[in-house]
């Protein structure tokens, strides 16, 4: 169907015998516009993760932002009980590539994307275990 003004005036043209809209031009325009834009359902990203710091991992060149966890970055040290400063960061880090290590492809399922166009995603182990969930346990 199109739909166009002829003096102000709505008037519709049907084409395959379509029944006119009881929509105006705009709604149409956003619709298709808003429809257009929507994200497909992105693919699986699976592979062999490279470990860039305890929340962040890399698949195949893509970097991807573990979704719903905050871990230190690899540099980042913490202070202990006593007070005493120890590499948290690279901790985290080493933890997360033992666990991922265990059990191997890394498949993760985007979810959106972080403020810096990263791929933020719920990741889990061959064996079906969420790393999302064993970083934040």
């Amino acid at each position: 169907m199109l739909v166009t003004r002829c003096n102000g005036e709505v008037i519709y043209q049907r084409i395959h015998n379509a029944p006119p809209s009881d929509l105006s031009p705009h709604t149409l325009f956003l619709i298709s516009v808003f429809a257009a834009a929507a994200p497909a359902k992105a693919d699986p990203i699976v592979g062999r993760a490279a470990i860039i710091d305890g929340d962040t991992i890399e698949i195949a060149g893509q970097r991807i932002t573990l979704n719903g966890v905050d871990a230190p970055e690899s540099w980042q040290s913490c202070k202990d009980a006593s007070g005493k400063p120890y590499r948290c960061g690279k901790d985290a880090a080493f933890a997360l590539d033992d666990f991922l290590a265990k059990s191997r492809p890394t498949t993760c399922r985007p979810a959106g994307m972080d403020r810096y166009k990263r791929v933020v995603a719920n990741c889990s182990r061959a064996d079906g275990r969420g790393v999302n969930e064993w970083l934040v346990r």
